[in-house]
């Protein structure tokens, strides 16, 4: 497909830029029809006319440097691969020109070692892009351009007690664009400073009252001073002396007299980094400034949000004298649940429930699991039905893939017996006081939340304890557990229950397990939420 003819816009004689920051601004494209390796016209005219500019092409060099007579435009793009008996692609990209009138050549090419930069380089080209043009890169160059051209001059201060010098500096300085302001003495110069904001210092380094490095130790004591350059004048020539000086504060040395050309490039190049530095210091005080309020805004919510779990969630129920629970999240909020309820004939209701995952993702499926549980187990409906429920309810509002592992327990204590109906959870376990373990509810049923209503099954499994003992239940989080070796705490577990608890210090086995996990890790930290209850059966 062939580029379309040139059609520049028309153009009075003598015009300048536009100034008029809704009109959409020049780009010249100097281009050959072999450009292959370029993006067609209309593709790359239509991406820039969409970010405010107006994109023109030319065939020829010659009718490029014709439009630049009497038009000026914003950039100027020159594919590499141009040829022209008289201009080649690096000659136009780097012709002087461009850089007189402020109009920046960017040179598309297909090659990006360091040879061919390094030849741009030498050609004068200062904007360098390879091919195939990566639109974003060329936009944000482009908006860099168009950033500096809005910025304001730069900001240098003179400080020197020769009044002649210091107007030179200021007539020279401000023909280059600068702006200057010039101190006959260095006393006040913290508030002079203050109220200027330079970019640059030229500092005198003799002066009546305060000297030149004397001057720039006190502003280095100030924090958001620390990225102004200083450079000092003095027409000693004696090496050890400008050393000296530069130890304490300065950055540079400038020999009086001073040569005018040195004077603007030194200017400007200086003023330019600390310019790049401010606004960088800038972007990161306020990107950490939003990320602080971001920080607050989260911590805000996730409390307003865990003071609602912890409402809808924990009940006064858990106090129950029969039981103790332990509970050490991983995060703020934690995937794995202990509930529990009696119902109206005693009997005590208790759910033991693990999601998939960890912090808010892994507590959120918590909250209708718990409702469901409280409501229908003070109601006194079967394990099985309850279970069902959960799961149906889990299968609407869960992602797929995510599921609960849970324990729903029923202990009567008048009956002495336990229902159990374990899915996905680890053993539930009931322990007499000489250790013994009496019975193993082993998991029996898929994790709520995975299959559909019609494969669900209700089934429970039921022990009646002839010997007082305790029932124990946790997590995969407490057996997992791992120590900075990467041995499980799976293997101590069943060892401390084995312990019996009669005449021991242990007034139940909590505390023994707890202790034991301690030791286990020994300062290292879980990786997932860790739960454990156990439940008196006297």
């Amino acid at each position: 497909m062939n580029d379309p003819a040139p059609q520049p816009a028309p153009v009075a004689p003598g015009a300048g830029p536009v100034t008029d920051d809704s009109a959409p601004r020049q780009v010249f494209l100097l281009r050959s029809n072999d450009a292959s390796q370029s993006p067609p016209f209309d593709l790359l005219s239509n991406a820039l006319s969409r970010e405010g500019y107006r994109l023109t092409l030319f065939r020829e060099a010659a009718a490029l440097f014709s439009a630049l007579e009497t038009d000026r435009p914003f950039a100027v793009l020159v594919d590499r691969d141009y040829a022209d008996p008289q201009y080649d692609g690096l000659s136009v990209a780097g012709d002087s020109r461009l850089n007189e009138h402020n109009m920046p050549g960017i040179l598309i090419a297909r090659e990006g070692d360091m040879a061919s930069r390094l030849a741009a380089v030498r050609a004068g080209v200062r904007h360098y892009l390879t091919t195939p043009i990566n639109m974003d890169q060329l936009l944000n160059k482009l908006g860099h351009m168009a950033h500096e051209e809005q910025q304001e001059p730069y900001r240098i201060l003179v400080v020197d007690d020769d009044e002649l010098l210091l107007e030179l500096f200021k007539l020279t300085l401000g023909r280059a664009g600068l702006t200057v302001k010039t101190l006959p003495d260095a006393n006040d110069i913290v508030d002079e400073v203050h109220a200027f904001q330079p970019e640059l210092i030229f500092m005198d380094v003799q002066m009546p009252g305060t000297s030149g490095p004397e001057a720039a130790s006190v502003i280095r004591q100030i924090p958001e001073f620390d990225v102004i350059p200083i450079v000092y004048l003095s027409g000693d020539t004696e090496l050890d002396l400008q050393l000296a000086a530069l130890t304490v504060g300065g950055d540079d040395f400038l020999t009086k007299p001073v040569d005018t050309t040195h004077l603007v490039v030194t200017a400007t190049a200086r003023a330019t980094r600390t310019r790049g530095l401010q606004q960088a210091r800038q972007r990161l005080m306020r990107t950490a400034q939003e990320l602080q309020s971001y920080q607050q805004q989260a911590e805000n919510e996730q409390q307003m949000a865990q003071q609602l779990m912890n409402r809808m969630i924990f009940s006064k129920d858990l106090e129950d004298e029969s039981m103790q629970y332990w509970h050490q999240p991983a995060s703020r909020f934690s995937g794995d649940l202990v509930a529990a309820v009696r119902d109206g004939s005693d009997r005590l209701y208790l759910l033991h429930a693990d999601a998939m995952g960890h912090g808010l993702p892994a507590a959120l499926p918590l909250l209708p699991v718990s409702q469901i549980f409280y409501s229908m187990a003070k109601q006194g409906y079967t394990l099985g039905a309850i279970a069902e429920k959960m799961n149906s309810q889990l299968r609407v509002q869960i992602p797929v893939g995510n599921f609960v592992a849970c324990s729903l327990m029923a202990v009567d204590r008048h009956n002495r017996t336990v229902e159990v109906w374990n899915g996905g959870s680890p053993d539930v376990l009931f322990v007499d006081h000489q250790g013994n373990i009496k019975c193993r509810f082993h998991s029996r049923h898929t994790a709520l939340g995975v299959v559909s209503t019609d494969s669900f099954s209700r089934n429970t499994e039921l022990y009646q304890w002839q010997q007082p003992g305790d029932i124990v239940l946790y997590s995969d989080g407490l057996s997992e557990a791992s120590n900075r070796d990467g041995t499980e705490f799976r293997a101590q577990l069943e060892q401390v229950l084995s312990q019996p608890v009669a005449g021991s210090r242990y007034r139940n086995r909590l505390p023994a397990l707890v202790d034991a996990l301690d030791v286990h890790l020994d300062g290292a930290e879980p990786h997932d939420d860790i739960s454990l209850v156990v439940v008196k059966c006297e």
